[in-house]
């Protein structure tokens, strides 16, 4: 039975009871006493060295001495949604003696850099109201941003409004291109 655990690391423990045809809570017991725990796997990102040593970190600064002169703020948001779901980071686990007693790829999950995903991108304001969501597939550049996001849903939303609107984007390339 302990033999699993060494040839195979990520195993679960119904994994193998069902192997061994054993309940999990007799193998549980067996691994214990044995002195095998587990332990989370790393996720680290699946970087060239090229991408590794561009890697960019950015900081993002808030304000809000001014937000009392506008009767709403609207914020807008995109994110990424991975098409595969073997690329969403979720909690994943080891067995092994000591911490690290293994091989590196029980150790750590490769995940690619730059996976099939699909951008949602969404604005609301902070009296609830919010425009209809875009979906599409791969990334969003400046051309996208203004004709889908701000002048098919965003205008919409501001002209609900009565009085002056704030939009506050985020600081996505795509708010800030060079043709404004």
């Amino acid at each position: 039975m302990l033999t699993y655990f060494k040839r195979n690391p990520g195993l679960l423990v119904r994994d193998v009871a069902k192997k061994i045809k054993m309940s999990p809570s007799f193998v549980q017991k067996v691994r214990k006493k044995a002195g095998i725990r587990s332990f989370r796997v790393n996720a680290a990102p699946h970087r060239t060295d090229k991408q590794h040593d561009v890697a960019k970190t950015r900081a993002r600064k808030f304000y809000d001495n001014f937000l009392h002169n506008y009767n709403c703020v609207i914020m807008d948001d995109e994110t990424y949604v991975k098409a595969d779901f073997k690329q969403i980071r979720g909690r994943e686990s080891y067995s092994a003696t000591k911490r690290g007693d293994v091989a590196e790829k029980f150790k750590n999950k490769k995940l690619d850099k730059y996976p099939k995903k699909f951008l949602v991108w969404q604005a609301i304001c902070q009296c609830g109201l919010k425009c209809t969501p875009f979906v599409a597939t791969g990334t969003i550049n400046q051309d996208i941003y203004v004709k889908e996001c701000l002048q098919k849903r965003l205008l919409p939303l501001i002209r609900l409004h009565k009085g002056p609107v704030l939009f506050w984007p985020d600081f996505a390339s795509c708010h800030y291109g060079k043709t404004w």
